[in-house]
């Protein structure tokens, strides 16, 4: 990441707390890293662990950052991104995790000019080996793509792929880690 831009993080259950430890092991600054959880007391206790940042609403965390990772269930998702959207620019990064979730979806939430990211990352990514499809719309720039690959690489690997495919990318990586898991078990 050539530039250090503000990261906010909408949610810190199991897979935003994974990607918040990557990217504080990976030496991102955290004086950088802005965390949101519906339950305060949760980010209270992540931002005193890490060193990061606790916001108190989630437009806060909107106003604050230049990316940011929705990782809220799927439900919730169209819901979150209503809500920000007039708080939202076109000039952020926003990166969903939430399964199923179209960038389509999201861009008739807020806007074909946004810049989305749909990422599926799989469950080892909770203990640093994940591996991340990354799918993204067209007014995103190639630097934005190396960000964000970056961002997702610090717990793991990160692999850009066409979003019709993420669903069969994400298939095969994860049936191919499960069988070397168990094969070297044997």
């Amino acid at each position: 990441m050539s530039a250090v831009r503000k990261i906010g993080f909408y949610g810190m259950g199991n897979m935003g707390q994974a990607m918040l430890k990557g990217l504080v092991k990976a030496g991102y600054p955290v004086e950088d890293l802005l965390i949101y959880n519906r339950h305060g007391a949760v980010a209270e206790k992540l931002a005193a662990e890490y060193g990061v940042t606790a916001i108190q609403t989630p437009e806060d965390l909107a106003k604050a950052s230049q990316v940011i990772l929705f990782a809220v269930k799927p439900a919730i998702l169209p819901g979150v991104l209503q809500a920000l959207a007039p708080v939202l620019t076109k000039e952020q990064s926003l990166i969903s995790v939430a399964a199923g979730i179209s960038l389509g979806q999201m861009a008739d939430l807020l806007s074909q000019e946004h810049k989305l990211f749909r990422v599926m990352p799989n469950t080892p990514a909770l203990v640093g080996e994940g591996m991340s499809a990354v799918a993204h719309n067209e007014p995103v720039t190639s630097e934005e793509v190396q960000e964000v690959l970056g961002i997702f690489n610090s717990f793991g690997k990160a692999e850009l792929v066409e979003e019709k495919l993420i669903d069969a990318w994400w298939e095969s990586r994860a049936l191919r880690r499960l069988m070397c898991t168990c094969l070297s078990r044997l």
